[in-house]
């Protein structure tokens, strides 16, 4: 009498939140993700090679080191401390700035997509 992982996914909450997640996906504008993802990834790349060579030593270490900082910054939560120089610091200003907008227009996008959904 073991558990099976089918029954599981069988359960009708599950099938009915499937077809739902499908039905939402089929309709999502990928294009728009698509670029705003691409915009956000290439705006952290740039910020972490820029304070990488405005800040540390070019070592695969350092950049591994400056990404993190970059990708923490954008959300929020990344470490002032990390930059010490006033290119550095405009570097970080930048991504703090342009996360967070960044970050709500992809809210944005995603609950005006959600309420559209839902009226219709």
């Amino acid at each position: 009498m073991g558990f099976r992982l089918g029954v599981l996914f069988n359960a009708p909450l599950l099938r009915r939140f499937a077809f739902h997640a499908r039905r939402i996906g089929s309709q999502v504008d990928r294009h728009f993700f698509i670029t705003l993802l691409t915009a956000v990834a290439g705006f952290v790349l740039l910020a972490t090679v820029a304070v990488t060579g405005l800040e540390r030593q070019v070592t695969i270490a350092d950049f591994g080191s400056s990404l993190y900082w970059a990708v923490t910054t954008v959300i929020g939560s990344g470490d002032p401390s990390y930059v010490t120089s006033p290119g550095g610091f405009i570097v970080g200003w930048l991504l703090a700035f342009f996360g967070v907008a960044l970050v709500a227009a992809m809210t944005g996008a995603v609950v005006g997509f959600v309420i559209d959904f839902l009226l219709k």
